[in-house]
């Protein structure tokens, strides 16, 4: 959450490249929000990639292989496990669009 609240000041040091919110502060403060977000995004997801391939190795260690249930989706569950329910049309239908309307206002916020 910090990288994104940081990547809403940031700001390069052509100004080119803002987030919305680099306006409120001063340009020193913009640009080592920009250092910041940079810093905090690249180690946060890298960290982040690496603990979820640790997870599916470990696992995999323990004689469950995650790797194409993952790919696929799809998994052979116990028997005693009930299979989830899958969404009805009107519930994907309401994701399909709340996807879109996201996608097209961040197009149209965007430029």
């Amino acid at each position: 959450m910090c990288p994104t609240l940081l990547g809403l000041f940031a700001a390069d040091r052509e100004g080119l490249d803002s987030g919305p919110l680099a306006g409120l502060v001063s340009d020193d403060h913009a640009q080592l929000a920009e250092q910041l977000h940079a810093i905090l995004f690249y180690y946060v997801l890298l960290g982040l990639v690496t603990l979820h391939v640790l997870a599916i190795g470990a696992y995999a260690w323990r004689g469950k292989n995650l790797f194409w249930p993952m790919l696929s989706g799809r998994a052979r569950l116990p028997r005693d496990i009930v299979a989830p329910l899958r969404a009805t049309v009107a519930h994907t239908a309401i994701g399909l669009f709340l996807a879109a309307s996201v996608f097209a206002s961040l197009w149209w916020w965007g430029g």
